[in-house]
């Protein structure tokens, strides 16, 4: 048994330090918010593709899954891959270790304002947002 042998099973768990997301060697804070940004924009702008056509709308469950995959697998081991900063909050604060969370959190706020962007002025979804029309005050 590990070092928490007869104290409890608890203290034998690794510590909550384990699920922080890390970046890789090499990889700064900016490097870290673009790709983070990055996978968010790009993920945002599939997704509302799909959404746009029948056929991504049954296609949707399959790419969701792939991206996350995808994700994880290749900017998991050099970013830390978290591109959800909810995922990366808990362990983060419980661990002490939330000196970088604003990273991760700055990365998906920006990626989701691009995504937005791109969405909107590529006309994915076919939808144009306009304001309403402003009409004059009745006295």
């Amino acid at each position: 048994m590990g070092g928490g042998a007869g104290v409890g099973p608890v203290v034998a768990r690794p510590p909550v330090s384990h699920a922080v997301v890390r970046p890789g060697p090499g990889w700064g804070e900016g490097a870290v918010v673009a790709a983070e940004a990055g996978v968010l924009a790009g993920s945002a702008l599939l997704l509302a593709g799909l959404l746009g056509h029948p056929v991504g709308r049954r296609l949707l469950p399959y790419a969701v899954g792939l991206v996350t995959a995808l994700v994880i697998a290749v900017l998991g081991p050099l970013s830390g891959g978290s591109a959800n900063p909810a995922r990366q909050f808990g362990p983060a604060l419980l661990s002490g270790e939330a000196g970088r969370l604003w990273v991760y959190a700055a990365g998906a706020v920006l990626g989701a304002v691009a995504g937005a962007g791109l969405c909107r002025r590529a006309g994915v979804l076919g939808v144009r947002i306009t304001p309403p029309p402003v009409r004059p005050r009745q006295p």
